[in-house]
């Protein structure tokens, strides 16, 4: 993956999840369908312009606008059906659009993350499960055209405290690689749809 700068690599994590401190981190296995395995690299990738979005709720994080878009081209580097539009191609290329939103409601947000200081605070640090809600919309965009963007659902469970982990479903990531994992399993679901349609999406 790309090499963030230090103050972004810890910056955006907390901007998706607006919390820190999380003990542990588990991603939901039924979002991650088999990898990079699956994607066939094109043997003409098509040119395309990136443009990546970070959203909690809907306000956007000006600041992991790069950051995203780094995440998604180190994807498309990796499955070779994509590549990044040069100058001479970019007016003319498609706009591949990657938006990641964390639709959790803040108050149940707020609420989760109150009980797991409360319970640790006060029943010898038993903690809490936080599940925060991820949406991914990818969308394909002709120049000057109009696309629906594709749905992803992704969910990201945290442990605050001492707590027993999720029981079944879901696979363990460091606290600071979910952001990347996160996207790659949005990308990729995308990839692979984009792979099943005849004509592409």
């Amino acid at each position: 993956m790309s090499v963030m700068p230090g103050y972004a690599k810890t910056l955006l994590p907390a901007v998706l999840l607006l919390c820190c401190g999380c003990t542990s981190m588990y991603l939901d296995a039924r979002y991650r369908q088999g990898g990079l395995v699956q994607i066939t690299p094109s043997p003409q990738p098509l040119a395309v312009n990136v443009e990546g979005r970070l959203y909690k709720g809907s306000i956007e994080s000006w600041l992991a606008r790069s950051a995203v878009r780094d995440e998604v081209i180190d994807v498309l580097e990796s499955t070779g059906v994509f590549v990044v539009a040069n100058a001479d191609e970019a007016p003319t290329a498609p706009t591949l659009r990657v938006e990641i939103r964390n639709t959790t409601p803040l108050k149940r947000h707020f609420r989760e993350l109150g009980d797991a200081v409360v319970t640790g605070a006060t029943y010898g640090l038993i903690g809490n499960e936080i599940v925060d809600e991820i949406e991914g919309r990818v969308s394909l965009t002709p120049p000057g055209g109009t696309a629906e963007p594709s749905s992803y659902p992704h969910q990201l469970h945290r442990i605050e405290g001492m707590r027993e982990p999720p029981a079944e479903g879901v696979v363990e990531v460091k606290p600071y690689d979910h952001f990347e994992e996160l996207i790659e399993d949005i990308v990729l679901a995308f990839l692979r749809d984009y792979q099943a349609q005849p004509a592409g999406i």
